[in-house]
């Protein structure tokens, strides 16, 4: 078998200037001074729960809001108890539904609970920005932001467009899953720099 020469195969600088890390622009949500991810490396490991708990332990000191940017399977409604459609006002900006002292935003408000999302890329992307930056929030201190499970297109719109102050990830006590956790945390690293 030949060996490759390096002159004579190699990636065009069209290709290497298309697919070169691109560093981005990190907004904080507007009227948010902290934000929050909880994360995990799969689903089914209570990472809603500790979402909600987070969130509402906070709301009896300070001013929280609460995202569900798991755009596939939105559990927060029915977790926080909260049915109903968020108004529009006259900015066209969202308004949260509230209870337990909580702010709270989901695509589980809008849509019917039945609904499969059946989404590609563009689309899934479309509706993370409209979820970080067309919401008004009013003034908060803290997004807990619940993440869906894995390392997808929600985890790296956050990374890359949205100055984080904390992270959790959440696991359960199985190599299974404590693997899959340490690959997470992994991800986090790099992309969180």
């Amino acid at each position: 078998m030949r060996r490759m020469d390096k002159k004579t195969v190699g990636l065009s600088n069209t290709f290497k200037a298309n697919t070169a890390p691109r560093s981005f622009e990190k907004k904080p949500i507007k009227g948010t001074k902290f934000t929050i991810a909880i994360y995990s490396a799969k689903g089914g490991v209570g990472k809603s729960t500790v979402s909600v708990n987070l969130a509402a332990t906070l709301s009896k000191i300070c001013n929280v809001g609460l995202l569900d940017l798991d755009i596939y399977g939105p559990s927060m409604p029915r977790m926080v108890g909260i049915a109903g459609r968020p108004q529009a006002g006259d900015d066209k900006k969202l308004r949260p539904l509230e209870n337990y002292g909580v702010k709270c935003m989901s695509m589980g408000f809008l849509i019917e609970e039945d609904t499969p999302m059946i989404w590609r890329g563009p689309m899934v992307q479309s509706a993370l920005e409209q979820m970080l930056r067309e919401v008004k929030w009013g003034e908060l201190d803290f997004l807990v932001v619940d993440l869906p499970p894995g390392t997808g297109d929600a985890q790296l719109t956050m990374a890359q467009r949205v100055p984080i102050a904390g992270s959790v990830i959440v696991s359960t006590p199985v190599s299974y899953t404590h693997l899959r956790a340490h690959e997470t945390l992994r991800y986090l690293v790099c992309r969180l720099r």
